[in-house]
């Protein structure tokens, strides 16, 4: 008897399955098998061929499952809580009062294809669309006089009287030289200049302001913002900076499709959704009282995207000098000028503050944080209104007095300073939390460079070192204000209640120096004193910080050693005291100079307790604490341009009712952020990459510019070197904008020389003029490789930065010193051709640095007259430091690591068409469904993955059975179900065994002869 085998192929089709219409479980399905297949025990069972259909399955893609690789992500964002509180007609859909808060928002079950960041915007400090701070208010001549373009504020300091009519005095009395950090300010004199019609403006002298220096400033929002005058609620404290701010967080959240996708699919997808936008209308609204009707009219269409927004700015009708006299009182000599009663003027001034910026956000808010949440000792709440409490108070004190009188020498020894605040462990980590982010300043402590009390009070730098060794770094100390004058010497905070200028802890802590400021005694004006706050630094050993398990009595001052934090120690409450359970104070080591303190006799000495305020001191104009606030580019109400031709429309053109509303007030947000950020991929590198997470410096067209007129590089982006402005856009910090020099007049020779605008530093990068940071991507070290960010190829560490602040500038491939991600233009050694500049401003291309200029004023001598001119060296030569474009394209931010390419190299193919599991491995298993075969994805072609039944394992059936249905299921490594499109198809072999008896004669002739 022989046997052979019969060979059947049987298709099991996803296509031809009942499963097919459903798409939500692609990865298994059933087929029947036509009048059935009995197996029998020893028949062969194995793939012949499997098709699976995964959608993009090529060499070039890159896969996303769908699968969960968090549970949850929580990120922050500000939000807008606006009460219902019916705004006046005039402003119906602009609510009258909003409240912003800064909440978590939580996200489940986040996905290997899911996108969530957050995201923080700034605004460049490049001479545009904001003024810096502190500013009383914008317009500096009347609400209805176009003189500001040509002449701008003229300082504090140099102003002899303050009324509306001046139109002078807009600007504030600045720190003293020795409190300010010399980085933040620039010192201005501008020379007598000449306008383009001949006529001569006189100089400014000398004043000083914040730099215009392309920083970066963080945007805050006012915590709670009335808008306008819709509720009855009293304002007392008139201090804006005293207020609380919230830094303006946003999220970013879409999908990528699951499954293949190519590298440019990616990044398509990617940009689109940052760049996505909704366009809206702005309205204005007006009631007719004689008509009882209420009109509408359209103003401008606002455009809003996730990367690129806008935000609420001052308006020239709204921060001007009417609505500052209402706020800060310039006529009160005393008490009884003030009023809290709420007046529209006084709504409106204090709502310009309504979105500010922070040059140093981690410095600000754990500053900020550590004042309001310190516990005093006191009871007062510190999250009371501003002006009932505006801020917790640190005090000095020095129980170890010199003379008896509860007062200390301080002749630049090291010495104990005393605060009232009790040790425990909530009050000490807050000051260490601020401590910490000054790590990221370094320049806070570069105090030797500059005139500083620290290094004017002996002879030089050097003596000072040797004469007390001791040496300000942010590797040695840290940073604290304290008020210039004992607290009884110190100013109330201006309030419109009388009842909330009683108390120590209602004075200054520090200053912003506004015009009119009550004495201590509260019945004098005194605008012209200097109240601003000095830097104190205190000794810091960062060897022990994170030293905490210590008493902070016993401790060495040389090395750290027993100092909590590296910064704190433990005083008495009692002078001179040894009992220990009265070292109940926190306390600090400091040398301070004499110019801290009073005098008393021949020496100079720094007050007991309870004398000095201590800690974090707000104010715009405290040394670190930077700031600007948003504006929107109009010169006074009506909107005029430099030519008062260009008129944006506000109702009256004949500008004869001047007391209507103006539309310019309309106008009262500004576009902040990233106008076109790019994720994209880079096929020479075979990574990703962001880039243009700012909006760029353009060439700019002139004013007044027609279409027929535009040049053919308009628009392009660059960035700029001693930047000159136009006449587009105003803003009282940069006024006046004439100062272009023309030399020499145009009738004898026509030609024009460029020069920077004075306020502009010198050969300094202007590249920006707002943009985006990416933050927080909320997804641990641990599940990072399979997020969405590990598998385009971005390690932990590219996009998670540490330390570093937001001031860094960066190149390609570089981001060191960066707290978060943005992106600045690539100024490379290739462009510094382009640096150099011809007096007329063209580019030169010279390999030489762009050095000053020197243009003579004078053409020729009178009456034809062929001898060389004669020079007044001092009238007739100008220094020109001349503007220069360079052609910019942004630094990028690149993967380190290729994407990767798939995250489930082989499928598994499980089937009921076998009964014994023989395969170990995966989650699942032992399962249900035994595996036959195992697919790798070697093989691809358009969107199926393929392989033929070589080299696959052959089964043997051992216990006979009948099948008139077949189930396959396609699984993961994992043996979870894949996510596949719906088209699979897989190809089962069978090898029976057919035992047909070939002899039929031969047997029947043996039967035969058996039977004889």
């Amino acid at each position: 008897m022989s046997s052979f085998t019969d060979t059947f192929i049987l298709e099991a089709n996803r296509v031809h399955s009942n499963q097919y219409a459903n798409s939500s479980n692609t990865s298994v399905w059933s087929n029947a098998v036509n009048d059935g297949i009995k197996l029998e025990e020893g028949d062969k069972v194995q793939l012949h061929s499997a098709f699976v259909s995964d959608l993009g399955a090529e060499d070039a893609t890159i896969e996303f499952r769908g699968k969960v690789i968090q549970d949850e992500v929580v990120l922050e964002k500000t939000t807008l809580v606006q009460p219902k509180v019916n705004a006046s007609l005039n402003y119906p859909n602009y609510y009258g009062l909003a409240v912003a808060e800064n909440s978590s928002q939580t996200f489940k079950q986040v996905t290997d294809n899911r996108v969530l960041f957050g995201t923080e915007y700034y605004k460049n400090a490049n001479g545009e669309y904001y003024f810096t701070l502190p500013l009383e208010y914008g317009n500096i001549y009347a609400n209805n006089r176009n003189a500001g373009w040509l002449e701008g504020p003229e300082h504090f300091v140099n102003q002899a009287s303050f009324t509306a009519i001046s139109g002078k005095g807009a600007t504030t009395l600045p720190p003293l030289e020795t409190k300010r950090l010399t980085t933040d300010w620039t010192d201005i004199s501008l020379p007598i200049y000449t306008n383009s019609d001949g006529s001569t403006v006189a100089s400014n002298k000398n004043f000083v302001q914040i730099a215009n220096d392309n920083s970066r400033y963080t945007l805050y929002r006012l915590r709670l913002c009335e808008r306008e005058l819709t509720i009855s609620t009293p304002i007392n404290a008139r201090d804006p900076a005293a207020y609380r701010y919230l830094r303006i967080k946003d999220i970013v959240d879409f999908e990528v499709s699951k499954g293949f996708n190519s590298p440019q699919n990616i990044a398509s997808t990617f940009t689109e959704e940052m760049t996505k936008s909704t366009l809206s209308e702005l309205k204005q609204y007006y009631w007719d009282d004689s008509e009882k009707k209420l009109h509408k009219t359209r103003l401008s269409t606002k455009i809003n995207s996730p990367t690129y927004k806008l935000f609420e700015c001052a308006t020239p009708g709204k921060f001007n000098y009417d609505n500052a006299n209402s706020y800060f009182a310039y006529n009160a000599y005393s008490y009884a000028g003030l009023s809290s009663t709420p007046t529209k003027s006084l709504v409106n001034y204090a709502a310009q503050y309504e979105i500010i910026g922070k040059k140093r956000p981690n410095f600000y808010d754990t500053g900020a944080e550590m004042m309001d949440k310190i516990d005093d000792g006191s009871g007062n709440n510190p999250d009371a209104p501003p002006g009932e409490t505006i801020f917790s108070l640190l005090e000095s004190a020095n129980p170890n007095s010199t003379n008896g009188l509860g007062q200390l020498d301080t002749d630049f020894t090291t010495i104990t300073l005393g605060t009232n605040l009790e040790y425990n462990a909530s009050n000490l980590e807050l000051i260490k939390n601020f401590f910490d982010s000054q790590d990221n300043y370094p320049e806070l402590f570069d105090i030797e460079t500059y005139d500083t009390l620290y290094t004017t009070e002996k002879d030089g730098i050097a003596e000072w070192l040797e004469d007390y060794g001791e040496r300000i770094s942010k590797d040695t100390h840290r940073l604290l204000h304290i008020n210039p004058f004992q607290n009884s010497n110190m100013p109330y905070v201006l309030n419109g209640n009388a009842s909330n200028m009683t108390e120590d802890r209602q004075k200054h802590f520090g200053s912003d120096n506004y015009h009119n400021r009550l004495n201590a005694s509260g019945q004098a004006n005194t605008p012209y004193q200097d109240y601003s706050s000095y830097p104190l630094f205190i000794r810091y050993k960062p060897a022990y910080k994170d030293s905490k398990d210590v008493d902070g009595i016993l401790y060495d001052a040389t090395t750290g050693r027993g100092m909590w934090g590296g910064f704190a120690i433990r005083i008495p409450t009692t002078y001179g005291s040894t009992d220990k359970s009265l070292f109940t104070n926190i306390g600090f080591i400091a040398q301070v100079p004499r110019g801290y303190t009073h005098e008393i006799g021949s020496k100079k000495y720094l007050t007991y307790i309870s004398n000095r305020h201590i800690g974090f001191d707000k104010h715009f104009n405290s040394y670190g604490n930077a700031t600007i606030c948003l504006y929107n580019g109009l010169n006074t109400k009506m909107g005029w341009s430099r030519d008062r031709k260009t008129v944006v429309r506000n109702g009256d053109p004949d500008f004869v009712n001047l007391n209507q509303e103006y539309n310019s007030d309309w106008y009262n947000q500004i576009y902040i952020g990233a106008t076109s950020p790019l994720f994209n991929f880079d096929d020479a590198k075979s990574r990703f990459f962001f880039s243009d997470l700012h909006t760029n410096e353009v060439i700019d067209t002139p004013v007044n510019t027609s279409l027929s007129g535009l040049p053919d590089d308009a628009g392009t982006k660059v960035y700029k070197f001693n930047k000159s402005l136009g006449y587009k856009n105003f803003t009282p910090t940069m006024a006046p904008y004439n100062v272009s020099m023309i030399y020499p007049t145009a009738e004898v020779e026509n030609v024009t020389y460029s020069n920077k605008h004075a306020y502009f530093l010198s050969e300094k990068v202007y590249d920006s003029l707002s943009g985006i940071f990416l933050t927080d991507f909320g997804i641990s070290r641990e599940n990072w490789d399979n997020s969405f960010w590990g598998i385009c190829g971005f390690d932990y560490d590219d996009l998670n930065l540490t330390g570093g602040n937001t001031q860094q500038r960066i190149t390609s491939n570089n981001t060191s010193g960066l707290s978060s991600i943005t992106t600045n233009a690539d100024v490379l050694p290739s462009a510094q051709l382009g640096f150099l500049s011809i007096p007329e401003g063209a580019p030169a291309y010279l390999p030489q640095l762009n050095t000053l200029k020197t243009v003579i004023k004078v053409a020729g001598n009178a009456n034809g007259n062929p001898a060389p001119p004669a020079l007044d060296y001092k009238a007739n030569i100008q220094n020109l430091q001349v503007p220069t474009q360079v052609s910019a394209t942004s630094a990028q931010i690149v993967a380190a690591d290729l994407p990767t390419k798939t995250l489930r190299p082989y499928y598994t193919i499980r089937s009921d068409i076998i009964s014994d599991s023989n395969f170990f491995g995966g989650k699942n298993e032992p399962s249900v469904m035994p595996v036959i075969a195992v697919l790798d994805k070697m093989n691809q072609y358009g969107d199926f993955f393929y392989s033929g039944g070589a080299g696959q394992i052959e089964f043997t059936i051992t216990q006979s059975k009948t099948i008139s249905e077949v189930k396959t299921q396609i699984c993961d490594p994992s043996g979870e179900p894949a996510v596949l499109s719906p088209n699979s198809c897989v190809m089962y072999k069978i090898i029976k065994n057919n035992n047909a008896n070939l002899n039929v004669i031969q047997d029947i002739i043996n039967a035969q002869q058996q039977k004889k």
